[in-house]
């Protein structure tokens, strides 16, 4: 169960901003993703971005390593494979 808060995400994302801004640091928006993780589940919840103008997406590429909002490291898996292989050929 998550924390109980009352600051929403668009407000934390807001302080992040003017954050970065104090410590002259820019955030690029148009390359900014939001990804919730949760639990594997049968059943798929269709959830909406929480912060506009921000996407929101299953996994993501950071340091070279996929993440997926279930952690499931099958894409990570089957991406290192496929390098693994083409270099292999090569």
């Amino acid at each position: 169960m998550p924390e109980i808060t009352y600051v929403t995400l668009s407000d934390e994302f807001l302080h992040i901003k003017e954050w970065a801004y104090h410590n002259k640091m820019i955030i690029n928006e148009a390359k900014t993703k939001e990804i919730v993780f949760r639990r594997p589940s049968p059943k798929r919840l269709h959830m909406f971005p929480s912060v506009d103008g921000i996407e929101l997406v299953d996994n993501a590429k950071l340091l070279g390593v996929i993440l997926q909002n279930n952690f499931s490291v099958e894409m990570h898996v089957t991406y290192i494979l496929s390098i693994c292989s083409q270099r292999f050929s090569a």
